[in-house]
């Protein structure tokens, strides 16, 4: 079995950008959003919650959404860091709204 390694991004680091919504256009620029205070939203390796943790991203976190999908109830967003782009993978859309 792998251990996951997990990334913490910088909010700093990811700062810029606008565009609409994961549930009606899921492409453009979106803000971390919702994450409880003291956690990270993952970043997985693919849509789901069986899927390695690559990266854990901050409230604030500014990231490009590359198309959305439907994994039984959960909406999962494919995503780059805005100003990081090595850092991809997977969050859900749940966490996720247009960036002003």
């Amino acid at each position: 079995m792998f251990k996951a390694t997990v990334l913490l991004v910088s909010a700093a680091t990811l700062l810029s950008g606008c565009a609409g919504s994961p549930e009606g256009d899921p492409f453009g620029t979106y803000e971390v959003y919702g994450v409880e205070a003291g956690d990270m939203l993952k970043v997985r390796a693919g849509p789901g919650t069986g899927y390695n943790i690559l990266a854990g991203l901050p409230n604030g976190a500014i990231v490009n959404a590359h198309g959305c999908q439907n994994e039984g109830s959960v909406r999962w967003c494919k995503i780059s860091v805005a100003g990081a782009s090595a850092v991809a993978g997977y969050v859900s859309g749940s966490y996720l709204r247009a960036a002003h």
